[in-house]
């Protein structure tokens, strides 16, 4: 990994997958102080605590630290669902670059990791969703780019009605 300055989940250790997910808590806990009335939209929670049940974290007390921040920020979460297979057409050329220059047999070994990796995450995407016990909206990202950002926009906008939002902006 470090001889050829590969990138990727694959090669995150249990250490690691903790600080990030320590990370995040810290993020939400700057939210939580803050004392205004505007919408977060972070790249979080599920997918960090994924990776970190994929390593064999016992997430138990992270799943609980991020129940109670979830709650107190009154948050939901929009879930872009992306099929293992469809993720892995979606990012293959961008993991074969990151494997270019690597002997040939030992590169179809991380590709094969690659692959691996998206199956068992996505798996315990949907297993860690459930965990959380806070709004989780799914939605279908197997689309076009635009296909998918309209949903997530209609979505958010829903969301934010709910709960007596006014938005300033429409995406």
């Amino acid at each position: 990994m470090h001889e050829h300055g590969i990138h990727g989940a694959i090669f995150n250790d249990a250490h690691t997958e903790h600080e990030i997910a320590e990370r995040d808590l810290e993020r939400m806990d700057d939210l939580i102080q803050k004392s205004d009335d505007r919408i977060y939209l972070d790249e979080t929670n599920i997918f960090t605590l994924a990776h970190a049940r994929n390593r064999g974290l016992d997430i138990g007390n992270l799943v609980s630290e991020y129940r109670h921040r979830l709650q107190t920020l009154n948050a939901a979460i929009l879930f872009l669902n992306v099929p293992p297979e469809v993720s892995w057409e979606r990012r293959k050329v961008r993991y074969q670059e990151r494997v270019t220059g690597f002997p040939r047999a030992q590169a179809a070994a991380v590709m094969d990791m690659y692959h691996d990796y998206l199956v068992t995450l996505h798996s315990e995407l949907l297993n860690v969703s459930s965990l959380l016990k806070t709004e989780i909206v799914p939605i279908d990202a197997t689309g076009s780019v635009e296909g998918t950002l309209s949903a997530a926009a209609a979505v958010f906008e829903q969301l934010a009605g709910t709960r007596s939002i006014k938005l300033v902006c429409r995406f």
